[in-house]
């Protein structure tokens, strides 16, 4: 079974293309992040970037919720492309995510808020980075 889970933040904001038939397609980057405590007790970080692609109706309409920063959970299957330009072949593994849902909170006057909007999104039980195992 083919199935990525992942929560983080976007390293960009998203690029929105059309492919020959007029189809609309997102693609961001997406950093996930690992932390746990060395052998000495010192804060360890990991942090791992993900490239992520969407294809096909809301593409457009996720584009102008989705910033740099922002903090999301999707759910989709690892794929693993190839192509050749001059006569260099080229690999990229990309996460083509199906479900997205937004993590961050709406500011109100300050106050915090009810979550984003959700597009296409079965609820997302996001983990909390300081559990404590």
């Amino acid at each position: 079974m083919n199935i990525a889970y992942l929560i983080g933040n976007l390293g960009n904001d998203p690029e929105v293309r059309y492919l020959p038939d007029g189809t609309p397609s997102i693609t961001f980057n997406l950093a996930t992040t690992e932390r746990w405590k060395g052998q000495n007790g010192e804060a360890k970080t990991k942090t791992t970037w993900h490239r992520c692609v969407r294809i096909g109706k809301g593409s457009e309409k996720l584009a102008e919720y989705l910033h740099k920063g922002s903090k999301i959970a999707i759910v989709g299957k690892i794929e693993n492309r190839s192509w050749e330009k001059d006569g260099e072949k080229h690999n990229i593994t990309e996460i083509r995510f199906r479900e997205l849902e937004f993590l961050d909170k709406k500011q109100n006057n300050g106050q915090q808020g009810e979550p984003g909007p959700d597009y296409g999104a079965e609820p997302v039980d996001p983990l909390d980075d300081d559990v404590p195992f």
